[in-house]
């Protein structure tokens, strides 16, 4: 049984391939495509990005949320409180600064550090040699969540790009 696919068809007698091997080619790309999109590196995503993990890290972030065991609250006091802010400045060379301004302060704090990928995982060091690994949940263009384990408490940082 043959497919009609006017102008496709046109195109392989015309080009000299024959219709059935592209039918066949392009049912091997598709299937290709639809493995790959559903093989998603972190737990919320994306499947599927055309920028390398790099490549999506790099720029600069601003902290939307923090929750603590999925928690907005502890203790009856926020996660984010009013007037904290949380930046970070990633570059491809593996460097990069975070900005921290506390409430009633104003100036922000600054501290430069080095970064790495490792498995799912973002590893952060300061000048000092404190080092901290942070579980990557999301990052897109837009989105870059983190976990950070200790003991039994897990934060998650939500920023936006």
């Amino acid at each position: 049984m043959m497919f009609k696919l006017g102008c496709f068809d046109a195109f392989c007698v015309i080009s000299g391939f024959k219709s059935m091997n592209m039918k066949k080619i392009f049912l091997l790309m598709g299937a290709g495509l639809l493995v790959l999109a559903s093989c998603g590196r972190y737990e919320e995503g994306p499947g599927f990005s055309l920028r390398s993990k790099k490549g999506r890290l790099a720029g600069d972030w601003k902290i939307k949320e923090i929750t603590v065991n999925g928690a907005t609250t502890v203790a009856g006091e926020p996660t984010l409180p009013s007037g904290y802010d949380i930046r970070l400045s990633f570059e491809k060379n593996g460097s990069g600064v975070m900005k921290q301004i506390y409430p009633g302060q104003s100036t922000m704090e600054s501290a430069d550090f080095t970064w790495e990928f490792k498995d799912d995982s973002l590893i952060m060091k300061d000048s000092d040699g404190y080092r901290d690994a942070m579980r990557i949940v999301r990052l897109s263009n837009k989105d870059l969540w983190l976990d950070y384990t200790y003991q039994s408490e897990v934060t998650q940082y939500k920023f936006e790009f």
